[in-house]
């Protein structure tokens, strides 16, 4: 296995880094039924950036040691790890969210992955019942805008029953509403590289994994000069270095979700205000 300057391993074979108790509940969109933009709170409108204005951005960011990842290192963040549950595609979006909560100035919170998934799938988990339940990052982030989540002390880790549910629960959910999200589409690698270098974690629905990942942050690959992501994965801090991995462009292949702004807080340092957009 190859590791990047951090440690952090290069993920070329998915199924051999699955652990089996692991499942994979992601399921791919249905562009056709759910067009890109089209859901309450996304916008299909992104910060679009040069390949060369990216890269520069890479290499300030590694040199002054300013990365998603370094701050969340500082600030303690836990690694992700959602068990038996198959919900990877709340997982990942959901942990997007925290980040940039934080980044807009508010203190860390944990926030439940479990208290939008349990809703959205009616509480079935994705190998459990009914079978075949699973989702997609933008259904989460939907719910995010429309609901929320509610913080990790409220809700029992990897428990997927209604009754957690309760007014407290539903009272706290205001709290961390999205404000917007950026519906990147499917294989929007530039915009996916825009957003990150931006400081905008983007969580990614990989095809080929049926898979939900968090990408925090990109690296320029010495040996072969591509830009990489370095991603959280929900496997636990066992997994990779640290709950991390780096993917290689060949395999982000897949649907792409951002949380642009949290509801509260002050601005946040990767608000896009004056950046080019694309639609």
């Amino acid at each position: 296995m190859i590791f990047n300057a951090d440690g952090i391993p290069f993920i070329d074979d998915f199924d051999a880094v699955t652990d089996p108790k692991y499942g994979r509940g992601r399921v791919e969109r249905d562009f056709a039924q759910v067009p890109r933009g089209s859901l309450p709170g996304g916008r299909s409108a992104h910060p679009m950036l040069s390949i060369a204005e990216i890269r520069e951005i890479i290499e300030e960011k590694d040199r002054t040691k300013t990365r998603t990842m370094d701050l969340c290192d500082a600030a303690g963040v836990p690694i992700m790890d959602q068990g038996y549950t198959n919900f990877c595609w709340c997982y990942a979006p959901v942990k997007g969210m925290a980040i940039q909560r934080m980044k807009q100035g508010e203190p860390y919170v944990e926030l439940s992955p479990e208290s939008m998934a349990g809703p959205i799938s009616n509480y079935a988990n994705a190998n459990g019942s009914p079978v075949g339940v699973g989702g997609y990052g933008i259904q989460a982030l939907t719910f995010a805008v429309g609901d929320g989540p509610c913080s990790r002390r409220l809700w029992a880790k990897h428990r997927i029953a209604r009754s957690m549910n309760t007014a407290e629960v539903q009272a706290d959910r205001k709290n961390y509403r999205g404000a917007e999200f950026y519906d990147l589409g499917y294989d929007n690698l530039q915009g996916l590289y825009s957003c990150v270098a931006l400081g905008m974690p983007v969580a990614l629905g990989v095809n080929a994994w049926r898979h939900e990942i968090l990408v925090i942050d990109l690296m320029i690959d010495p040996r072969t000069g591509d830009i990489c992501g370095i991603f959280d994965n929900s496997y636990g801090a066992h997994w990779g270095t640290k709950g991390r991995g780096v993917i290689r462009p060949s395999l982000m292949r897949g649907d792409g979700v951002v949380i642009a702004t949290m509801t509260g807080g002050s601005s946040s340092p990767s608000q896009t205000t004056g950046q080019p957009m694309a639609a």
